[in-house]
């Protein structure tokens, strides 16, 4: 679970470079950074044998542009809730859409660090 915020970060830090997360015991973490993607030691997944986290460029870029979308998406649905006092059937459409990205987002952003962190 120490592993969440590494990646959280490392994915808004370096989003185009290659990350590998490496645990060398419970409190010790180091980040190793290259910009060229070769992975061999991994498997398809992107976590090594050996419990280490590799954050490719295509993981980095999903994962930002869920957040993004999601963010959008609930800030969108917090000003149409508080700035209209009664809303037309369009905004209720709207308001729906992003209630619906909003709940889809944030289960995507957890799958998304669930599979990378386990």
């Amino acid at each position: 679970m120490s592993s969440i915020p590494n990646i959280v970060l490392e994915s808004f830090r370096s989003p185009l470079k290659q990350t590998d997360i490496v645990q060398k015991d419970d409190s010790k973490i180091s980040l190793k950074t290259s910009s060229i993607y070769v992975d061999k030691t991994s498997d398809t997944l992107g976590t090594q044998a050996n419990g280490n986290i590799s954050l490719s460029p295509t993981f980095k870029v999903a994962f930002i542009a869920v957040s993004v979308a999601t963010l959008l998406a609930f800030i969108t649905n917090l000003y149409i809730a508080f700035s209209y006092p009664e809303l037309t059937e369009a905004q209720n459409n709207v308001l729906s859409i992003c209630e619906n990205i909003v709940t889809t987002g944030f289960g995507a952003i957890v799958g998304l660090l669930g599979g990378k962190a386990a």
